[in-house]
């Protein structure tokens, strides 16, 4: 009951609350998943965004994080609340699965720390009002390995296991490797080694969703989608930085440090733990699961030159499982409740107050604000944007008010044109609108 009334809040918080996506990438994904409602089966399976002038396929990542954003607005959200409501029910889901993992080693209200440990890392904080990626895929990989620990228990988790693994791929591509090799991990437990062919069963059931995406993804671009996503955004991630300090081969650097730093103060629990030997370490199988998991996956993000924590935002459970893990044999009954009752409050309480009192309205904000209220403008309808690239406006323009914006060098006396930083005084033109950011001028209408 507590846990339904705290998901209502946070949808009812998210829904009718002010809060603007700002953030770019953001941005991005919260229009493709609004391309989706209207735009046929081939949207859902094959999204289209404006790149470098030309409309093409969007295959940087695979669209499984989208979908839900699309449902919700399907389902009558108002399309700038529909990711918000989307990523707040990825987030549930994900805590959900982090104490449905950590259950299987300690017991229920000990278990709600590993969940209470998630939500406050400060890269979950920082997700939670976001369109991320990196939500969905934390409760695909915690379902994933909260299934498979359990395969020797009942069938029902062969296919919870499939389904989860399935949907670590569909929504983060290879970052699912990662989950998929710690299958390996539990298969050599002799404490949680489920029967051969219960793992068997699970990796099948996650290959069927994978091969009918990418036809229907072929069927609706005459292109399949895991050999352009890996040539386009692995394979030239392996060689190319995606930020000035990243370097090939050097990368590691930066993993580490992130390991280290970003799941701060909760990586401490353990540390004190193993430190204060003799006492021995309780499920020491569970032990050694979140170690590997944080290891593989430090040493995957490292493969690539590109930095950035995002790439190893999956630690965030095994750090969580590890924290709780070493508190749970010393927590006292009184604290365990308390735990269990702030866990419930703790998202809920985090988007409400970041919706209503610490966000300030910066010039982000206040631009997006004022393109969503010029989005029903009939002289916009159908129209491109063009103009400089720098920054994140584009993808401001292209969620808030819903047109396709080009980068490709435009004539400037005809066609909508942003025009970054310009106020009205700007060049001659019809001023659409003026923003903290700039302001849209159409050269059509002089």
């Amino acid at each position: 009951m507590a846990w339904s009334v705290a998901v209502a809040a946070t949808l009812v918080f998210v829904v009718l609350f002010p809060y603007r996506l700002t953030e770019g990438d953001s941005c991005v994904y919260a229009a493709l998943a609004h391309d989706m409602v209207g735009g046929g089966w081939r949207a859902w399976f094959a999204p289209v965004w404006h790149f470098h002038g030309v409309f093409v396929p969007f295959r940087e990542h695979p669209p499984g994080a989208f979908w839900l954003s699309a449902l919700c607005e399907a389902a009558g959200v108002h399309p700038a609340n529909a990711a918000l409501a989307a990523n707040a029910l990825w987030t549930f889901a994900a805590v959900a699965g982090v104490v449905a993992l950590a259950r299987r080693f300690m017991s229920a209200t000990t278990a709600d720390l590993a969940g209470l440990a998630f939500l406050l890392h400060a890269g979950v904080m920082q997700s939670v009002q976001r369109a991320t990626l990196e939500l969905p895929f934390a409760a695909c990989a915690a379902w994933t390995l909260a299934g498979a620990v359990r395969l020797r228990d009942a069938r029902l988790w062969i296919w919870v296991t499939g389904i989860a693994l399935a949907g670590c791929f569909l929504v983060r591509g290879v970052f699912g490797l990662v989950p998929a090799a710690l299958l390996a991990v539990v298969w050599i437990e002799p404490s949680l080694r489920p029967p051969v062919w219960r793992l068997v069963g699970a990796a099948s059931i996650a290959v069927g969703p994978l091969i009918a995406f990418d036809a229907l993804h072929f069927t609706a671009t005459g292109t399949e989608f895991w050999p352009a996503y890996l040539r386009r955004q692995v394979f030239s991630s392996l060689t190319k930085g995606g930020t000035a300090s990243s370097l090939a081969g050097e990368s590691w650097r930066h993993y580490v440090g992130y390991a280290l730093v970003y799941t701060l103060p909760w990586s401490l629990l353990p540390l004190a733990r193993v430190c204060s030997r003799p006492r021995p370490l309780p499920s020491p199988a569970a032990w050694r699961l979140a170690v590997v998991w944080v290891v593989l996956t430090v040493l995957g993000a490292s493969l690539s030159s590109r930095v950035g924590s995002r790439y190893v935002f999956q630690i965030y459970i095994a750090t969580s499982l590890l924290a709780a893990l070493a508190v749970a044999p010393d927590l006292r009954p009184g604290i365990a409740r308390a735990v269990s009752v702030l866990l419930v409050l703790a998202l809920p309480t985090q988007i409400a107050l970041k919706s209503l009192v610490l966000h300030q309205q910066d010039d982000a904000w206040i631009t997006a604000g004022i393109l969503e209220s010029h989005r029903d403008d009939p002289s916009l309808a159908g129209r491109t944007v063009t103009g400089s690239s720098a920054g994140d406006w584009p993808k401001l323009v292209r969620f808030h008010l819903g047109l396709a914006v080009s980068s490709a060098p435009q004539r400037l006396d005809r066609g909508l044109h942003w025009v970054p930083g310009a106020g009205a005084d700007s060049p001659v033109g019809r001023i659409v609108l003026v923003t903290p950011l700039g302001a849209l001028i159409d050269y059509d209408a002089r």
